[in-house]
């Protein structure tokens, strides 16, 4: 936890994907609730470093759907993700 309500993740993108970005794009991470596909998008926060490791922060939204997937992973959980994307950099 960066402060009560803001928690840094940092994730390993699949070995055999090459995940390359620059500084400023963003991921965004595909799940399900209630049948329906939803998208929430984050800022990756950490160089490129040729590791495939992406870290970034996410505040608590209460009852947010992203903030249910994001706050009850656990360590070796996986998610979908896409990207990266943005051109502000």
């Amino acid at each position: 936890m960066i402060s009560e309500s803001v928690k840094h993740f940092r994730f390993q993108v699949d070995p055999c994907e090459n995940f390359d970005y620059i500084s400023g794009q963003f991921i965004t991470i595909h799940f399900e609730v209630n049948g329906k596909t939803l998208r929430r998008s984050y800022s990756i926060a950490n160089p490129p470093q040729g590791d495939n490791i992406i870290e970034f922060a996410a505040g608590y939204v209460e009852n947010g759907p992203g903030t249910d997937l994001l706050f009850n992973l656990q360590p070796d959980d996986v998610i979908r993700i896409a990207g990266p994307f943005g051109r502000l950099v």
